[in-house]
């Protein structure tokens, strides 16, 4: 597990994402007190985007967000893994597709993710169907015809 005593608040991780974000699918987020004890890189977690809650995977730990205001970092929301998906190797491997085929690491990641681990939600629509046959009236009294 991570190890917690190099990384006390604030702690930073970047985060892929499945999204087209251009050639780096990576964002910064600042990791909850709550939550350091069990982040480490590998793992699923759930991060705001815009109004959207994605998952996406940590690749990368560190102290400081960079050039990134840290007043502007969110936060990530839950990890979902206690043990990490992605091993080193697989992380590596993945990194070497996107540079041969020249895709980006979101792309990348959306296709080799399980869709299960993806845990996107979907939304299904469903309009009403409109009976066939007559068409029914009512009358002033109150009376049903059947437009005849």
């Amino acid at each position: 597990m991570f190890n917690t005593q190099w990384f006390t608040d604030p702690c930073f991780a970047s985060v892929a994402l499945t999204l087209p974000i251009g050639r780096n699918s990576e964002l910064v987020y600042r990791v909850p007190r709550s939550l350091i004890s069990r982040v480490q890189e590998g793992v699923r977690v759930v991060v705001p985007v815009s109004s959207r809650k994605i998952t996406g995977i940590i690749v990368g730990l560190n102290s400081n967000p960079g050039y990134i205001d840290q007043k502007k970092v969110k936060y990530i929301l839950d990890i979902i893994d206690e043990t990490p998906i992605f091993t080193e190797y697989m992380r590596q491997l993945w990194a070497w597709i996107s540079k041969y085929y020249f895709s980006s690491p979101g792309a990348t990641l959306q296709t080799i993710l399980p869709r299960l681990a993806r845990n996107e939600s979907t939304l299904f629509v469903t309009l009403p169907r409109k009976k066939k046959g007559r068409k029914k009236t009512s009358d002033t009294d109150g009376t049903v015809s059947d437009g005849e």
